[in-house]
């Protein structure tokens, strides 16, 4: 009887000695290797360390953490692997502007539309060369007027006009235009871009000759036609 006692006893130290064992050693592992979740305090001080900035914000997203990082007047947004602690990925969000003493925006769009009335806009604060500015762009039947507006006066600084060119047709309309001019195969199709709008630069192959079709890049019209024996 006692001698099974002894056996039992002897039985259950060696388990528990075994267990204990395997806690140490996957502790030791852990420790060595570096397989230990570091804490939301740590990570949070790690990437504040490395990228010079502050967290402003945090939401726990899974097994990540979506973190707003400022940095000056930057700001950033990170994705952190909540296990690891390692960067996943990071993205501009905005610059932040100093937005004392400027006007607001339902200000600005009534002056804009006091410059053109009937005219659909967009408008948004923006920085330039320093200075915080409204960036205005106005549409109109013959193009877009883009303004720049001082933000703390309303003054306007720059209005410029952009010509609206006529939409460009399509390679494959082209292509179908080159087809109904001369028959063979597509060598090659080159778009060339000018200031009234570009060309097609089509090349075809009929036999052992080459024909290269130039074909207006917006009215679609056949510009010149060679031949090549």
């Amino acid at each position: 009887m006692i001698c099974m006692l002894k056996n039992k006893m002897m039985h259950a130290i060696l388990i528990t000695s075994g267990v204990v064992l395997m806690i140490c050693i996957y502790y030791l592992w852990s420790h060595f290797t570096g397989d230990t979740k570091p804490t939301t305090a740590k990570v949070f001080a790690r990437i504040e360390s490395i990228y010079g900035g502050e967290i402003t914000d945090f939401a726990t997203v899974g097994h990540t953490y979506e973190i707003v990082l400022h940095k000056q007047n930057e700001q950033y947004n990170l994705t952190i692997n909540a296990a690891t602690g390692d960067v996943e990925s990071l993205a501009y969000l905005e610059k932040t502007i100093d937005k004392k003493n400027i006007k607001t925006k339902k200000h600005m769009s009534k002056k804009i539309k006091k410059l053109y009335p009937n005219s659909e806009f967009k408008v948004h604060l923006t920085e330039q060369a320093g200075a915080v500015v409204y960036r205005a762009t106005i549409s109109q039947d013959n193009g877009e007027v883009e303004i720049i507006l001082n933000a703390r006066t309303g003054e306007v600084i720059s209005e410029n006009q952009a010509v609206k060119h006529t939409a460009l047709i399509s390679t494959k309309e082209a292509l179908r235009i080159a087809a109904e001019q001369e028959a063979g195969k597509v060598e090659a199709t080159e778009f060339i871009k000018t200031t009234s709008g570009g060309y097609y630069l089509i090349t075809l192959s009929e036999g052992q000759t080459k024909i290269v079709l130039q074909i207006h890049g917006t009215s679609g019209e056949l510009i010149s036609k060679t031949i090549k024996e």
